[in-house]
């Protein structure tokens, strides 16, 4: 009996201490495994936020990159295009220049041509002025001109009136 006395006491004994355990189990760890657990999913659940945060902002850089690029395909598109305008202006403007050269250029030739007239004619006509003085005096001279000379203008005012 005393076996059963001892197997009684170490049941109880077994049993103070499961109880005991599974107080201080209940009151202190497990609060502490719970606080654990619950700061890992909320630490997991911050990455999986931040992750997310993340894939946002690279996909909007992603995004950005893109309409940049477009963005200077179109500045580079307007650049050739504002290029080629100030190509066409330019060669306008010197085709315009090349006009006015080439008619300035006219004129000046022209006013050569017509300078070079005068200074031949004023070079000659003293000769020329001289000889028909000369030549008239000669011509009304002669007995006969100066009546036939009379008879055409007055022939000529007839014929006018």
């Amino acid at each position: 009996m005393t076996w059963l006395i001892e197997f009684v006491f170490k049941c109880i004994n077994f049993m103070v201490f499961c109880g005991a355990s599974y107080y201080i189990f209940i009151n202190y760890l497990k609060p502490s495994i719970l606080q654990q657990m619950q700061e890992k999913r909320d630490a997991q659940l911050q990455q999986h936020v931040y992750q997310q945060e993340l894939m946002q902002k690279l996909n909007q850089l992603t995004q950005d990159a893109r309409d940049q690029e477009q963005l200077e395909k179109i500045l580079v598109h307007k650049a050739l295009v504002w290029q080629e305008s100030l190509k066409n202006y330019e060669k306008s403007v010197l085709e315009e220049q090349n006009k006015c050269h080439e008619l300035l250029m006219h004129r000046i030739a022209v006013q050569q041509d017509q300078l070079k007239h005068y200074y031949r004619m004023m070079k000659v006509m003293p000769q020329v002025i001289t000889d028909l003085e000369q030549g008239a005096i000669n011509y009304f001279a002669q007995k006969n001109h100066p009546k036939l000379y009379d008879a055409k203008i007055i022939e000529t005012l007839e014929k006018s009136a």
